[in-house]
């Protein structure tokens, strides 16, 4: 999967974290309501196994489950370590009409990388 770096849009983002049940399923439908997407919506998903990010885009061979839910294929829960119960980090972007979905390494990693960015020279709150 080639990265995906979006930028800024006029459209929100939308952020969610949801959890991912036994079967795939994310339990959070918001960021496909987000988009439009409804129940049997065709989509692709890839992954991106070495930054952990899960793409989804509209058209493909999958669709969006009966009840209105994302199902992630069980080779991409295998290759990204996912076990039932994992929290993930969802994010809609209208305007380039996808969503991104990042694993609990993914967002360590982020914010570890933006943390170092951070000095200690800002003023304390509250004095």
């Amino acid at each position: 999967m080639a990265m995906f770096a979006p930028s800024r849009t006029a459209a929100p983002m939308y952020f969610t974290c949801t959890t991912m049940d036994d079967g795939g399923r994310l339990s959070d439908s918001a960021p496909l309501k987000a988009l439009r997407w409804p129940a049997g919506t065709p989509v692709e998903i890839a992954a991106n196994i070495a930054a952990q990010v899960i793409l989804v885009r509209r058209g493909g061979p999958l669709s969006i489950t009966r009840r209105g839910l994302l199902r992630l294929p069980a080779g991409i829960q295998h290759a990204c370590e996912l076990e039932p119960g994992a929290r993930l980090f969802v994010v809609a972007l209208p305007d380039n009409d996808l969503v991104l979905i990042y694993t609990n390494r993914a967002v360590e990693a982020m914010l570890l990388a933006y943390s170092a960015t951070l000095t200690d020279t800002a003023a304390p709150h509250g004095r």
